[in-house]
């Protein structure tokens, strides 16, 4: 955390104390704030003297005093840094801005020294919190100044407009200090919109800033049959507007108010699939040959943002069902449009495959065309609204799933069964439009990882899932044990009701336990450092509460999220335990195949990094024809008609997304 104030080690003896001193007294003032905080402790913390601390700073206030002051330069130094790669007065304010969240974002103990506890201080503090923030108004003012000047805003009082922007940006700041909301990485997007607009910056700049020159080195070496990946800075313009533009499938997306990056993509410039047991495994391999096959290039951006495979595994090593026909066991997509949202910015993603007569310069107008096309579009993210005209066709009814439950319990009773998950669905007939699905789950399941996979127009997968199976960026694994559900309260007594009683029912952490274990018995040979904690916490959503346990670790040196995904899938959350005898009752009890329900979705990378969700709170739409699947963990002490209940909990969040009620059937 300390990295922007440190970081690099000093030379000399005596400037490496005053860092250690400092860096104690960040720790002390956070935690217990300036009044409660003691010169002994941080003696104590920076295993030194109180004598050499003493003979750096005279008091406690010049110890706090120095923190601000090395804040405030360190954000200065960083700003510079930015500016001196940005074009104009905008570029340089927008700079500015970004990192100004950012570091603030990355370093929130020291941001609540800064903006919240040197308030109030006294007179001493109050002078240097008014000279910080001048300061930064004044470089604020000196980018308006030369925007003014080079014409791209209207004349106006900058010293007025830098110290709105100011009052802005703390205003957020201080807010997210106290109540954690809205994260500052989402605030970017619209906050840059808000104080753009404010000075008059015409709106096609706002919507669509300044693009680099997209260009290629003469002298780069390309291959027959490799792919260039070119990536550039792109308009914050709307992901599902992207793809409600766009003019060839397949069509992908990957959201989650929560992660960091968001995905959408269109078109295919590669497709890899597989099918059977070895799907995971095959999948692994073709990936690795491709990503070995790409060239990046393009304009500096992190090492996040880049190109990836987004697709997903079916349930079953086959799948046997009409509707799931383009569906293969195993598929990813590597689009030819990629966009990517990353703490509050967007690029765009160009994978532009090359052949034997491919040079830089053809290959740049390639890639110059494809901007071009996509630059026509409005990316305009509205559609019309109102109920969607449904009717029900079929499904799992209620005396057959009664039946298939029974069926199980009895196999539980007589056998080493401990748990099986059943399936069950229902189907409707109605012009579903995808996006404008995913739009609404959105508005209510904005915390889900929300998916759509549509290899083929009019075929198309989607859902907002709860469950992250597995995660890794740089090694470090996180992984969902979600089992257990209750519904959501209509009062806030009610829930609170519910909630405790979720938490001691015995059959619910039973089931949890099963989930839990057999995660941790999987990962263990494969991850360092496991943490799997002894108890559950909880996770809302609007209409459902769940058990959760979030597990984490460090991979072990040879696995990625392949290798990882094919050990977790499926767990005893979708399929039952012991596994491979719940799988063989679940293909000879269910009526109809899962597909790529409870299968896992996502995308990789092709450094071993990747996020994958179970494709839980899901639909499919073919033409007219939707279904809904929802499922629920049969034990010993099941009761039907209480699961027949939960898998409507569970149906919930497509059905309001459709507007359907289930008393329409």
């Amino acid at each position: 955390m300390l990295e922007l104030l440190f970081p690099s080690n000093p030379a000399s003896k005596t400037k490496r104390t005053r860092q250690r001193i400092l860096k104690a007294a960040v720790d002390v003032f956070s935690r217990k704030g300036y009044h409660q905080a003691r010169v002994d402790e941080i003696v104590a913390k920076s295993n030194t003297s109180k004598g050499a601390v003493y003979s750096h700073f005279v008091s406690k206030e010049r110890i706090f005093l120095a923190i601000v002051d090395e804040f405030a330069d360190a954000l200065v130094r960083q700003i510079e840094d930015a500016i001196s790669q940005a074009d104009g007065g905008i570029g340089r304010v927008d700079a500015a801005l970004e990192v100004c969240l950012d570091a603030f974002s990355k370093h929130r103990r020291l941001t609540r020294i800064f903006l919240v506890q040197a308030i109030g201080l006294g007179k001493v503090f109050e002078e240097k919190r008014l000279h910080v923030h001048a300061n930064f108004a004044r470089l604020i003012k000196s980018y308006l100044d030369q925007a003014v000047t080079e014409g791209d805003i209207p004349p106006q009082d900058t010293r007025v407009a830098a110290s709105a922007w100011m009052g802005a940006i703390n205003e957020c700041v201080i807010n997210w200090l106290h109540t954690g909301q809205p994260e500052l990485e989402s605030t970017l997007p619209e906050l840059r919109r808000f104080l753009l607009r404010s000075i008059g910056v015409a709106e096609p700049r706002v919507q669509h800033p300044h693009r680099p020159q997209i260009s290629l080195d003469a002298s780069l070496q390309l291959s027959d049959n490799s792919i260039l990946s070119y990536t550039l800075p792109w308009p914050d313009v709307s992901l599902l507007g992207f793809l409600q533009q766009a003019s060839e499938a397949p069509r992908v997306y990957w959201s989650n108010a929560d992660a960091p990056v968001a995905l959408a993509g269109q078109g295919a410039t590669a497709l890899i699939c597989s099918t059977g047991p070895d799907r995971f495994s095959n999948i692994r391999e073709q990936a690795d040959h491709l990503f070995n096959t790409i060239i990046p290039c393009g304009h500096s951006h992190p090492p996040q943002i880049g190109p990836r495979l987004l697709g997903g595994f079916g349930f079953l090593p086959e799948t046997n069902d009409g509707i799931w026909k383009e569906f293969p066991p195993a598929w990813f997509v590597l689009p030819t449009y990629q966009l990517t949202r990353y703490k509050g910015y967007t690029w765009l993603t160009i994978n532009q495959k090359v052949n034997g007569h491919s040079s830089p310069q053809s290959l740049a107008e390639k890639i110059r065309d494809k901007c071009h096309k996509l630059e026509s579009h409005s990316f305009d993210a509205s559609e019309p609204s109102g109920p969607i005209h449904s009717q029900f066709t079929l499904g799992t009814s209620h005396s057959e799933w009664q039946n298939q439950v029974y069926a199980v319990l009895e196999q539980i009773q007589n056998s080493k069964l401990e748990k099986v998950v059943l399936a069950r669905y229902s189907q409707y007939q109605a012009p579903v439009s995808s996006l404008r699905m995913l739009r609404r789950l959105k508005q209510r399941y904005d915390a889900c990882y929300r998916f759509l996979f549509e290899p083929i127009k009019g075929h198309s997968l989607y859902g907002a899932s709860p469950e992250l199976l597995v995660e890794i960026e740089d090694n470090k694994l996180r992984s969902v044990a979600l089992a257990g559900s209750i519904s959501r309260g209509t009062s806030p007594r009610e829930d609170a009701r519910l909630e405790n009683q979720l938490l001691t029912s015995t059959k619910d952490n039973s089931e949890h336990d099963l989930v839990v274990q057999s995660i941790r018995h999987i990962l263990e040979p494969l991850v360092h450092n496991l943490h799997v904690p002894t108890t559950p916490e909880l996770m809302r959503l609007a209409n459902i509460q769940h058990l959760e346990t979030i597990i984490d670790g460090r991979v072990t040196e040879g696995n990625d999220i392949l290798s990882i995904l094919e050990a977790l899938h499926p767990t005893p959350a979708v399929a039952g335990v012991p596994c491979k005898k719940a799988l063989e009752l679940i293909s000879i009890t269910e009526s109809t195949s899962r597909g790529w329900y409870g299968g896992p979705v996502g995308w990789l990378d092709g450094h071993g990094n990747g996020q994958f969700a179970v494709a839980l709170r899901t639909a499919i739409t073919v033409g007219h024809d939707t279904r809904i699947y929802a499922g629920a963990g049969i034990v010993a002490d099941s009761r039907p008609a209480l699961e027949w209940e939960e898998t409507e909990w569970k149906l919930r969040p497509i059905l309001g997304a459709l507007e359907i009620s289930r008393d329409n059937h």
